[in-house]
């Protein structure tokens, strides 16, 4: 039953991504995020190794992916300041990893926290101009 019930969200995830905008798969990818840094943390506290370092490599290729598409040519300054804060949380991880310091990873949750806060806050006429814009409408 859970492998029947595992396959159905795959499929409905899988469904949800290809038609996001990329407004909506960034913030996607941003409650991934957390939410496997949160499994990483449980995992920590209860000193399950191996689901530890599934879930902080899982964060961590999300972190990557949202680095990899920042667009630096559109603004620069946003491009390095995420860039920066993308590597330290990264690095955060690592040493959390090692550490298995549960609050390394709780200020992960909050860095990415407040990056996913502000990106909740574009407004919808500003998403729905560059989705049109990205369209060619």
């Amino acid at each position: 039953m859970r492998s029947a019930l595992q396959q159905y969200k795959n499929v409905n995830l899988e469904s949800d991504i290809e038609s996001a905008s990329p407004y909506r798969i960034t913030q996607m990818l941003m409650e991934g995020c957390v939410r496997f840094l949160k499994q990483a943390r449980f995992a920590m506290e209860k000193k399950d190794y191996e689901k530890k370092s599934y879930f902080i490599s899982k964060s961590e290729a999300i972190l990557l992916t949202l680095a990899g598409s920042l667009d630096r040519d559109k603004s620069p300054e946003l491009h390095d300041n995420l860039s920066n804060l993308y590597a330290y949380a990264i690095d955060r991880l690592i040493e959390a990893s090692v550490s298995m310091d549960v609050e390394v990873v709780d200020e992960v949750i909050s860095i990415v926290g407040t990056i996913k806060a502000g990106w909740d806050a574009i407004p919808r006429e500003e998403i729905e101009k560059a989705e049109r814009l990205r369209q060619g409408v």
